[in-house]
């Protein structure tokens, strides 16, 4: 068939392709499961490499961006504690990967939101709309249907491991909220970084790093693909991207590591685990459109899974 001339198909908008960024982002990290199950390290000497690896490409990033970033921080209590809290949240969400289905653990954390958005009053000062109020009920419905059938199982410690990775994941954003007032998102994230990687350097070298040598492709691939290169993307992603639509866009992590458990791992989610995941994301996706959450999520967003 003839094209008419002159017949031009509509340009995609900067915000467009902000959004498949985010969304390409939020899948790749949804694999992260897979990639923890080919390495055969402790959670300590897993997390410790991907920092020390992640850490130079963030701070090439900052470097590449310019004046806007130019490094300045200065290291205070509040800050070693939300480094501390970084190390601690990405031990446990490993060691929960290890030990449980990948999609179950990131349904799990990504209650997280919306524990955020609950807890935002007692810490920010700020006013929770009913509809969060309604979806955290509905998050906490969803997790009872993931992790009560499992609690008796063999993946008990995976479970009990996400529900610590989520808390902490609160604790972290909410941190994360206090800093920014003195330095930008991308700034804060290196400098987290750099105190989990001292925080976590003497447990990391009394750990068992085994024949690490077959593992170093896939630490190299944690540092530098889905920290360093995926922070990067994002972060940049996020200047053209109401971070209320990048909040929901996120959700696409649990979802596809549910996918990639289930064809890479033979992790088929049970009835109950599809309901309670279909219940989370809802809950998670409601709180992100709330009114008081835009002002609360570009803080909350820039904490890679």
């Amino acid at each position: 068939m003839p094209v008419r001339a002159g017949r031009t198909l509509p340009a995609v908008s900067a915000e467009g392709r902000a959004a498949a960024v985010v969304a390409a982002v939020a899948v790749l990290w949804g694999s992260v499961g897979v990639v923890v199950r080919e390495v055969e390290l402790t959670a300590v000497a897993l997390v410790s490499a991907r920092i020390w690896i992640a850490a130079p490409a963030v701070g090439l990033f900052l470097r590449r961006r310019g004046p806007r970033t130019a490094w300045s921080w200065r290291p205070t209590p509040l800050l070693a504690v939300n480094g501390v809290v970084l190390a601690l949240h990405w031990v446990s969400f490993i060691a929960a990967l290890q030990r449980a289905p990948i999609g179950t653990v990131l349904l799990i954390t990504y209650l997280a939101p919306v524990g955020i958005a609950a807890f935002a009053p007692m810490t920010l000062g700020e006013v929770v709309p009913t509809r969060t109020k309604v979806a955290l009920a509905i998050a906490v419905a969803g997790i009872v249907l993931i992790a009560v059938p499992e609690s008796g199982g063999a993946d008990a410690d995976g479970i009990g491991l996400a529900v610590v990775t989520g808390v902490l994941y609160v604790a972290l954003a909410l941190l994360n909220k206090r800093l920014t007032a003195d330095m930008d998102g991308a700034t804060l994230s290196l400098a987290q970084l750099l105190v989990a990687g001292v925080v976590l350097l003497p447990f990391a070298l009394g750990s068992d790093w085994g024949a690490a040598g077959s593992d170093w492709p896939w630490l190299l691939a944690m540092g530098l693909v889905y920290t360093g290169f995926a922070f990067a993307t994002y972060l940049t992603a996020l200047e053209h991207l109401p971070a209320t639509r990048a909040a929901v866009l996120l959700y696409l992590e649990p979802a596809s590591a549910i996918v990639f458990g289930w064809v890479l791992l033979s992790e088929s989610p049970t009835a109950l685990t599809i309901v309670g995941g279909v219940l989370v994301l809802a809950a998670g996706v409601l709180a992100a459109r709330a009114p008081a959450s835009p002002e609360l999520m570009p803080e909350v967003l820039d904490v890679p899974g």
